[in-house]
């Protein structure tokens, strides 16, 4: 590793910290094995200065066992850098998993989810609506009086006016309260669900053909 390097390296982690995204994880083989991670220090100003470019960014360093063995020397090379330490859990760092001199590392990374906020919007009902009735009421309609073959944009917009306020004669809306399901998820949906899973856990227990065929 030489010093062009390292200012490069350096660099980039700096404009990927003025980005402002709020979960950064990075991870490779930086390849600065005199580095002792328990502590963040080393004997070298070349280590010291990606030290000091992770404290600027106030990012973490996560891996602390040795990620590569050669010739009896065990060291940290691969790193897991982050700017949010307190969502990763459960690192692991693997040996003999692959043919390599490097070791797998696994770990899990723990993501709050933001719930959007319920907001109430209408949907139609088709299960109440008079189709009887729209189709009566469609047939009334002079659609003739919508065409204009010098603007079809102008035919159209006039023809879905027509076409929307005979279905909203005839077709009542329900309103949905709940943004983060979807508007066709209704009772009866959820039922049926319900029982095909019902269902499922009943042939997985009796591996019946019969109970496999109903599912």
């Amino acid at each position: 590793m030489d010093s062009d390097y390292l200012h490069d390296l350096v660099n980039v982690l700096h404009n990927i910290h003025q980005t402002g995204v709020n979960n950064i994880f990075i991870l490779g083989d930086f390849n600065f094995p005199n580095v002792d991670w328990s502590n963040y220090s080393s004997s070298s100003n070349f280590d010291s200065i990606f030290i000091e470019s992770l404290f600027d960014c106030f990012w973490s360093q996560l891996i602390i066992s040795p990620t590569r063995t050669a010739n009896n020397n065990s060291t940290i090379l691969d790193l897991h850098i982050t700017s949010v330490p307190e969502f990763v859990r459960h690192i692991t760092v693997l040996s003999g998993e692959f043919s390599s001199d490097h070791m797998l590392i696994t770990f899990d990374i723990i993501i709050p989810l933001k719930r959007i906020k319920p907001f109430k919007h209408y949907v139609y009902n088709y299960k109440d609506a008079d189709f009887d009735g729209l189709q009566e009421l469609l047939n009334y309609i002079p659609w003739d009086i919508v065409y204009d073959e010098n603007d079809m944009d102008f035919s159209t917009v006039k023809w879905m006016d027509l076409f929307l306020a005979a279905v909203n004669d005839c077709v009542p809306k329900i309103e949905i309260k709940s943004a983060n399901s979807a508007p066709w998820i209704d009772a009866e949906v959820l039922k049926a669900v319900r029982r095909k899973e019902r269902l499922r856990k009943r042939a997985r227990r009796s591996s019946s053909a019969y109970h496999w065929a109903i599912f």
